[in-house]
Order: structure tokens, then sequence, then C-alpha cells
């Protein structure tokens, strides 16, 4: 596994509240960084929009939960294009996953959702 890694997680539409989560071929790498910055990148943002990531970590990759803190927690985006930075540290698990979600009166966006880590 790499030291610094710097990866495009989860590209898409999001029409509607609701989470989508990023690909389990991501697991590995997000679960052993010790530190992950999130950001999230939006375009064509059509209604008042607010943008959530949650970090989840394993230890067997099975029973996930949430790590210590949710690094883009329920940010404000405005205009047609927006983009928010988040982080978080202290993952230690073997796996992980990040969900992104806009929440809203008919959110939609096209979003894209990268994870910058490394590991000590």
């Amino acid at each position: 596994m790499p030291k610094i890694f710097n990866e495009l997680v989860w590209k898409g539409y999001i029409n509607g509240n609701g989470a989508v989560r990023t690909g389990a071929s991501f697991n590995a790498l997000l679960g052993r960084a010790d530190d992950v910055s999130y950001q999230v990148n939006l375009e064509n943002i059509e209604a008042a929009t607010n943008v959530t990531v949650t970090h989840f970590v394993s230890n067997d990759g099975g029973k996930y939960f949430v790590s210590h803190s949710t690094p883009i927690n329920a940010a404000g985006v405005s205009g047609s294009d927006d983009q928010k930075v988040g982080s978080t540290s202290g993952v230690n698990g073997d796996q992980a996953y990040a969900e992104v979600s806009l929440a809203g009166t008919s959110p939609k966006a096209f979003v894209e959702l990268w994870a910058c880590g490394r590991t000590n």
C-alpha cells in the first residue's frame, strides 16, 4: 500500500435525499490510512442543498461503524458549482468506506468524492 494516496472514490449524479457509498475496491485503501481527507466537488446543483460525508470503519470487514468524526457534516452548498473539504484522523481499521449524501428540498447534483490519505 502506498504511503500517500489521492483517489477519486465516487463519481456520479445524486438525485434526491439519500446516501451513496464508495465501492468495495477502496475499502482496504481507506481503512489502512491513518488520516484521510475528503474533498467533494459538486456541479449542476439544482436546489438548496447540504452535503455530508460520513466515514465508516471495520476491523473485520463485516461490521462497520462511524469513525471518530463526520468529515463533512451538512455543509451548505450554493451556486451551480461548489466544493467542500473535511478530514478525519485516527481511522484505525482494516477496512473502511465513505458515504456521501445530499439533503434538502429535491437536491440534485453531479458529485465527485476525492480521498487523500497517508499512513504513518
